[in-house]
């Protein structure tokens, strides 16, 4: 696998939808191998971000930053704001891994729930991803990993919407040569 044969050790990286399910597993494994770890959580105050941050400090290396790190996908604003903030930090691995899911034929589907899907799975990517991109440029290296999941090359029912940003993410990933 791509993840477990990367060299990590001392490296920042900064993974998005880290709070729980696959996200929270590979921010344990990298901090396991020894990298600097951003928790990336669309809202730091849950529960879910203060456990996360629990086990993933009990994976880490000792001397290596582990935190949790606002960064909510959900609003291109709050996208913009991550990124100033992150302006100066030398992320050198972004795992772009939060989503969020919508389902349901297509036409029961609420408009609001598949925009703000959307805005989670691909166009916060985009916009996270060119945010930080330029800074790898600058220092000559860094890694960009995209989740972009099964359902963006198969076809699942009732999951029209989700394949179609994932179908983005995949498509953008290749195309434009991010990970």
């Amino acid at each position: 696998s791509l993840f477990f044969s990367m060299q990590v050790d001392g490296e920042k990286i900064l993974v998005t939808g880290a709070s729980r399910g696959i996200g929270l597993a590979l921010a344990k494994r990298f901090a396991r191998a020894g990298a600097h770890v951003l928790i990336g959580v669309r809202d730091d105050t849950t529960t879910d971000a203060t456990s996360a941050l629990s086990a993933v400090q009990a994976q880490a290396t000792s001397g290596r930053e582990i935190r949790l790190f606002k960064v909510d996908l959900g609003s291109k604003e709050c996208v913009a704001d991550a990124v100033t903030r992150l302006d100066g930090e030398g992320i050198e691995i972004l795992v772009n891994n939060a989503g969020l899911l919508t389902g349901g034929r297509v036409e029961s589907q609420p408009v609001d729930d598949v925009y703000a899907m959307f805005q989670v799975n691909l166009l916060g990517l985009v916009q996270l991803t060119q945010g930080l991109l330029p800074g790898m440029i600058r220092r000559g290296r860094g890694k960009i990993v995209n989740n972009a999941s099964v359902s963006g090359v198969m076809n699942f029912p009732l999951a029209s919407t989700y394949s179609a940003a994932k179908s983005g993410v995949a498509q953008a990933s290749s195309r434009f040569g991010w990970a």
